[in-house]
């Protein structure tokens, strides 16, 4: 016999990420520690475990060893997931049938590789009812939402969403993956217009703005900020996967034609290729060679966290010249270790950086520009000082890691799901964002 739903026990939810812990996850290793600091139990849950060249963060080992991975299928997550798919019953298995056949995505194609993801699904329920997990919580909006949407529509598992860029970036039905999550964070205003406008008449009941944010206790610097004062070399510091989307190209483009100008700036760049040829690197190593940057430009590769902060440490300035993102966690880390920033216009960086207070905002594409700025800090100490006060000011106002960690307790509050009634009476700060 079929049971209607998974049981709900207090205070006890799942999370699911996809390819976790990546280089770019810190603020997914934050967000479950502040939590957790809040009385609430996660089991975290990921689609499979990434290329181990990129797990560099030192809780790496960590997170590996707490989260149930669902690709490959261990033998008792293949057995739960079979036991699940014979045991639903003809009316949810039509309603299945109806999501795949309304499905909003481009080809029959699709239609079936949104059919290959319900055993996943089904393993996920199986551990979920295991673990009498209450709630699921899905960071990223790609075919991890896929994979609740499989899993409300199995068990009816109550879930909800985390968007951390635009809804381009993470495929076709937007409209199926939201339109049965119990509630949904995004990480800026600009995000929550696109989505009041793409997925009218799908969202859930509440979508809140509640942003990444990072830990003001670990980025502390060790000595005080100190600007280029003209002698010897500029330290230059940026960090983000080697990938056309960080468009590191540019910033290459931008530190040759600052050298061409006189200045002696030098570029460190932290971050790894997640492609199995590094082809995204060769184009870089081959760039740096042909503007002649050989020994001025180094690419670290994925590093952990305290090798990011040594390079905060000695920096003059952060750079990122990207043509899409969200809100970028790499930015808030050098903000918040006092950093002057110079960025491109995307995303929903303006909710960041504040052009002309604590940083520079430049279009993106236009390298020209990016070096003018760049040149404008370096040969102004005091205006670069000004910024660094005020760059670390504006992450402890409003980008702390435990922004959207009280949003997610709160909205589960909200949403009357037993998950937000955890052990000892700990609670989230009220809400103080936008919501629909």
């Amino acid at each position: 016999m079929e049971h209607n739903s998974v049981s709900r026990p207090g205070g006890q939810i799942a999370y699911l990420i996809p390819e976790y812990p990546g280089q770019t996850h810190t603020f997914f290793w934050r967000e479950l520690q502040a939590i957790r600091a809040l009385g609430m139990t996660v089991q975290v849950f990921s689609t499979r475990k990434p290329p181990a060249k990129i797990i560099s963060h030192h809780w790496a080992p960590q997170a590996v060893a707490e989260t149930t991975y669902l690709f490959p299928p261990s033998w008792r997550g293949l057995w739960g997931a079979v036991g699940i798919l014979l045991a639903t019953s003809p009316r949810r298995w039509y309603r299945i049938w109806q999501a795949v056949r309304q499905a909003d995505v481009p080809s029959w194609r699709e239609r079936l590789r949104l059919v290959s993801l319900l055993p996943i699904a089904a393993e996920l329920v199986y551990f979920i009812r295991k673990q009498q997990l209450s709630h699921l919580h899905v960071h990223m909006c790609s075919d991890v939402a896929n994979i609740a949407l499989w899993a409300h529509l199995l068990r009816d598992l109550p879930y909800s969403l985390t968007l951390h860029n635009s809804l381009r970036e993470f495929g076709s039905n937007q409209k199926w993956k939201w339109r049965f999550a119990s509630f949904a964070l995004v990480i800026s205003r600009q995000h929550l217009q696109e989505v009041q406008e793409e997925l009218r008449g799908f969202l859930p009941p509440r979508v809140v703005v509640a942003p990444m944010g990072v830990d003001l206790a670990t980025l502390t610097r060790q000595t005080p900020y100190s600007p280029w004062q003209g002698v010897g070399p500029c330290r230059i510091f940026s960090c983000g996967r080697l990938n056309p989307q960080k468009n590191h190209g540019d910033l290459l483009r931008a530190v040759h034609l600052v050298r061409q100008a006189g200045l002696d700036a030098r570029l460190t760049i932290a971050g790894g290729d997640d492609t199995p040829d590094e082809r995204h690197r060769t184009a870089l190593a081959n760039l740096i060679q042909e503007l002649s940057l050989t020994g001025t430009v180094e690419l670290l590769g994925a590093v952990s966290e305290p090798v990011v902060r040594a390079h905060l440490e000695q920096a003059r300035l952060f750079s990122l010249a990207s043509i899409h993102e969200g809100v970028p966690v790499s930015v808030m880390e050098a903000m918040a270790m006092e950093v002057p920033v110079v960025v491109t216009d995307v995303g929903g960086m303006r909710e960041l950086v504040d052009d002309g207070r604590n940083g520079f905002i430049v279009p993106p594409r236009q390298p020209e520009l990016l070096a003018q700025k760049i040149r404008t800090l370096l040969q102004h100490p005091e205006l670069a000082q000004d910024f660094s006060r005020a760059a670390r000011a504006k992450i402890e106002r409003s980008f702390h890691s435990g922004i959207s960690a009280a949003a997610i307790v709160q909205l589960l509050h909200d949403s009357g799901s037993p998950a937000a009634l955890p052990a000892g009476g700990a609670s989230a700060s009220p809400l103080s964002q936008a919501a629909t």
